[in-house]
């Protein structure tokens, strides 16, 4: 018959099963974290009706992927297609595909815009300009 633990042997586990929720919870949160970190200060210019906008490159990949994946749970619940684990009856899929979904759009953008940066240095006749030239300071 095995012995039970005391509860003061118990309390001696606390520290480590916090440094275990807390390691899990961190790697969970590292690439949303990392994501905003790598595009603060980017931006998507878009024009609609003539008028130019602006929206944080972040955000418009995050919409992209909420929009992405509605379309997913619309296309499984018209029966276009199912996953497995919607044999016996629909459900929506899983929120965490919006990560993927959003990561799929990042890598898309960033593959376009180093292909599009290329072009210009060979059919272009000059530098590849993924950003705009610096400003150049007035001597004084």
């Amino acid at each position: 018959m095995p012995e039970e633990r005391a509860p003061l042997s118990r309390l001696r586990l606390l520290p480590l099963r916090l440094v275990q929720f807390t390691a899990i919870q961190l790697a969970c949160c590292a690439f949303p974290i990392a994501f905003i970190l790598a595009l603060w200060g980017s931006a998507a210019h878009f024009t609609v009706g003539g008028d130019r906008y602006r929206m944080p490159t972040a955000v418009s990949f995050v919409l992209i992927g909420v929009f992405l994946w509605l379309a997913e749970n619309i296309g499984t619940f018209l029966n276009a297609w199912r996953y497995p684990d919607q044999q016996a009856g629909w459900h929506l899929v899983h929120v965490g595909k919006l990560g993927s979904w959003a990561l799929l759009v990042t890598l898309s953008f960033v593959l376009v815009a180093a292909v599009k940066a290329e072009e210009g240095v060979r059919y272009g006749g000059g530098e590849a300009r993924v950003t705009p030239p610096r400003r150049r300071r007035r001597a004084r």
